[in-house]
């Protein structure tokens, strides 16, 4: 005869992990040790312990899950073995497949921003031409001239900006638009 002990939060629970951890036996003795206690709120403050008692001729065997858990991850490790020798073998296909999914900046957000941004623009009393272009997830606007004088407080407008017409879409569209980008850029910094 062999014994476990096992503690869990409740009597049943601690009798089924035993009655798994000793291979399922057809025959065995349960005796509970403890019983588990909770406090005014239902809190567990003592598990249950409870204590089987078994011949080990008689078990049924390894429980199913755990074949099934070493199964699974062999099959797992062959799937991810081939799909890194197909990326490696077709790395060009997947780069062109993967520029031609990202474009998801549609023509009416586009034509929104556009609308909202020149609104902004005459509410502030800025006299600037602007162009869009669109790149995967990026949204750039150009502007043929600088705004503001100084470069930081410039890229702050920006920001700003760039924020408040994001929110603009979201308001109106309701889509989180998350992972878009909008970015807008002065004629002297384009390379910034």
């Amino acid at each position: 005869m062999k014994s476990i002990l096992q503690e869990e939060n409740s009597v049943i629970k601690a009798v089924e992990k035993a009655w798994d951890i000793s291979g399922r036996p057809s025959e065995f003795s349960v005796k509970i040790l403890n019983f588990e206690e909770k406090n005014f709120f239902g809190i567990i403050k003592k598990p249950a312990v409870v204590s089987i008692s078994y011949n080990p001729e008689k078990t049924v065997g390894v429980p199913k899950k755990i074949e099934f858990q070493n199964k699974n991850k062999a099959i797992i490790a062959k799937v991810n073995q081939n799909r890194v020798e197909n990326i490696k073998s077709g790395q060009e296909k997947v780069d062109i497949d993967f520029s031609k999914r990202h474009i998801v900046w549609k023509d009416e957000y586009v034509d929104h921003v556009k609308s909202s941004f020149k609104d902004i623009l005459a509410i502030m009393q800025f006299n600037v031409d602007f162009s869009i272009t669109v790149e995967n997830k990026m949204l750039n606007i150009f502007l043929d001239k600088r705004i503001l004088k100084d470069n930081e407080d410039e890229k702050m407008f920006f920001i700003s900006i760039s924020n408040l017409l994001m929110q603009f879409l979201r308001r109106k569209y309701k889509k989180k638009f998350s992972n878009y980008y909008l970015i807008i850029h002065s004629k002297n910094n384009k390379n910034e």
